[in-house]
């Protein structure tokens, strides 16, 4: 709890007080937000650079004193315009919504708990904070990530384990993540002119549906990513999207544009820094609103008009389309494609019915991860966003957050681009920028409008919505709903069910262990001891598994006197997940699989009975811990 509340201080403390100071109340969260993390990025990498990383810790705190020193001074000085602006949020709608989120989500994490679902992206996070608090233990502070140094940082400080702030810190995360994305969506509505109370409506909308929505397969964005430091970073990125439209769309953009620079680039710097993903959403944004905004000093109204047709929209897919027809050409006659790379089965598909040299181009596979993460429900409230949606209820920023992801990943020249800096399994998260929860909830408030002029349309637009909403057996491959990771997990799927081996080893921090991959992914991220794995795949290094066995097996290990072997055969329940989503095997948990016959007999372990010799080890072997099925062997030195 402590390191919980020492971490928020340090991400909005400091950025709250410079807000409180330039008695800015509009986007109060998100600036608050990335005016700490500017200073805590900036202090980083000074420190590094002059190579005084020791003080760093010192600073941190004096910036959480000074920030609480400022903010009293500036209460007792001013308490009068202080009052009068929080009496002012007191009694806006806005607060009411806030203080929903606040105690809805604390309710939430209360009885649904932490997402720890094996084998979750959430283990890699929790290990590299883990390295880094290993590292930093042995004065090697800076050679790891911001996000998790900077929790290493204050578990080091507070004394706390990582397993103690796991539900405090999840409570932390999602509501900051939420309070976010309903500061961004409140922003959306006070362009549409919405008034305070609608607007009230359609933000509390917004985050439902973005908690409910957001996401991939059947994972939700809200619990999957709780440690990942891509939460403060995507955050960052809508409040970049917000500026840039503001510099772009603005007639009296000149009067603050370098304020709004100024914040752009700082978006830039912490999402660089934080997680390089959001910084290429923002970058892709600006690039085709700037488009967009070049397209309209050319504009001929009246003649598209005619039409019935926005000619913004066309002339900039346009612009795009003959960019892409030209740049395919020069390749194809050229041959500069690069060499022909396989497909990444459901991520990529390869074009091969082009021509020449072209054949080998690629998109994203429209049935594969892309339409996994936009989900049935994501590509209707698109196509009802364009076609049955009052115009009142578009606006440009979230037009152009929709179409952005799609014409950049079924484009081939920008994919084929995209594809030489990085793996194909990245393309898809592109679509991440669509906000899928606000689009919805402008299209319901939209149809909930229309009931009065468009009767039929309107309720069965509504009713495809909500139909949608509600999860169907035998349907989950084609509608994507993330229901079952918002739910609890079964406690045999989760680390609860090997609590007792987690506990053993966590006074064990810093050894080596040789095990199954899943249970060294788990080890790793909740204990901190070190385990050669990629997430839950072996690595050669740590696979236990051999041909065959001798008396000098894994004698070079024990040599070295800092590894265990730990052979765990007590197995968790087929995941639910796992087989909905495909991204890992069903029976991910049943980990005795892993461990081969002819390993259980060299350690005279039976299978069946869950037994063993202790007579008949290997020498430099030691048991120093059995419970239920589960083995902790000291590899120890022998004399020979």
């Amino acid at each position: 709890m402590v390191s919980s509340i020492i971490i928020l201080s340090l991400i909005t403390l400091f950025g709250a007080t410079v807000s409180v100071y330039q008695e800015h109340s509009r986007q109060f969260l998100l600036r608050s937000l990335l005016i700490s993390c500017v200073l805590l990025t900036a202090l980083w990498d000074v420190a590094s650079w002059l190579q005084i990383l020791r003080i760093y810790p010192s600073v941190l705190f004096s910036i959480i004193i000074v920030s609480c020193v400022a903010l009293l001074y500036k209460f007792f000085t001013e308490y009068r315009i202080v009052a009068r602006y929080a009496l002012r949020y007191f009694k806006s709608p806005s607060f009411l919504v806030d203080l929903l989120i606040i105690v809805a989500t604390g309710v939430y994490v209360a009885i649904v708990g932490v997402y720890l679902e094996i084998p979750a992206d959430v283990f890699a996070h929790l290990e590299g904070v883990q390295i880094a608090l290993n590292n930093l233990r042995i004065g090697l502070l800076g050679s790891d990530p911001i996000w998790y140094s900077l929790i290493a940082l204050v578990l080091n400080f507070s004394g706390e384990d990582i397993r103690e702030i796991l539900q405090s810190f999840t409570y932390l995360t999602m509501t900051i993540f939420l309070l976010g994305v309903r500061c961004f969506t409140s922003e959306v509505g006070r362009r549409l002119l919405f008034n305070n109370g609608k607007n009230a409506i359609f933000s509390l909308l917004g985050v439902f549906l973005t908690a409910i929505l957001f996401g991939t397969s059947v994972f939700s964005y809200l619990r999957y990513y709780t440690f990942a430091p891509g939460y403060i970073a995507y955050l960052m990125f809508l409040l970049g999207a917000l500026v840039a439209t503001d510099l772009q769309f603005n007639r009296n953009r000149l009067k603050a544009s370098g304020s709004s620079l100024l914040i752009l680039l700082s978006c830039f710097f912490v999402t660089v820094h934080f997680h390089k993903q959001e910084a290429l959403f923002l970058l892709l944004f600006i690039v085709y609103s700037f488009t967009w905004e070049c397209a309209s000093y050319w504009r001929f109204k009246n003649n598209w008009n005619r039409l019935g047709v926005s000619f913004i929209p066309i002339t900039v897919l346009g612009v795009i389309v003959l960019a892409s027809v030209v740049s395919y050409i020069y390749l194809m006659f050229s041959g500069s494609f690069a060499e022909v790379r396989p497909p990444l089965f459901n991520n990529t598909i390869t074009l091969s019915w082009l021509p020449g040299n072209a054949s080998s181009l690629q998109i994203a596979d429209p049935l594969g991860r892309a339409y996994e993460t936009l989900g049935l429900l994501g590509l209707t409230v698109i196509t009802l966003y364009f076609i049955p949606t009052s115009r009142s209820y578009r606006t440009k920023i979230i037009t152009v957050l929709i179409f952005v992801p799609l014409l950049a990943i079924f484009n081939p020249i920008f994919t084929e681009i995209f594809l030489q800096w990085t793996m194909p399994s990245v393309l898809w998260r592109l679509t991440y920028m669509v906000p899928i929860g606000v689009v919805a909830a402008l299209c319901i408030l939209s149809m909930i409008e229309q009931l009065k002029v468009k009767l039929v349309l309107a309720l069965i637009s509504l009713a495809i919505i909500f139909l949608q909403l509600v999860p169907f057996p035998g349907l989950e491959q084609l509608q994507h709903t993330r229901y079952t990771s918002l739910s609890i997990i079964d406690k045999r799927n989760t680390p609860r069910h090997w609590a007792d081996l987690i506990e053993f080893m966590s006074e064990r921090q810093g050894i080596n262990i040789l095990t199954d991959p899943v249970t060294g992914y788990m080890l790793g991220a909740l204990t901190g001891v070190s385990h050669s794995h990629s997430k839950f795949h072996a690595t050669k290094i740590g696979d236990i598994n051999k041909s065959q066995y001798g008396p000098n097996s894994f004698v070079d290990h024990a040599k070295e006197g800092d590894w265990m072997f730990v052979v765990n055969l007590r197995d968790g329940i087929d995941s639910i997940n796992g087989k909905r989503s495909g991204h890992w095997s069903r029976d991910i948990s049943l980990v005795s699989n892993y461990y081969s016959d002819q390993l259980l007999n060299w350690l005279s372990i039976d299978r069946l009975y869950r037994t063993h010799l202790l007579s008949e080890l290997p020498p430099h072997f030691e048991l120093v811990w059995y419970q239920d099925s589960i083995w902790v062997f000291l590899l120890k030195q022998v004399d020979t």
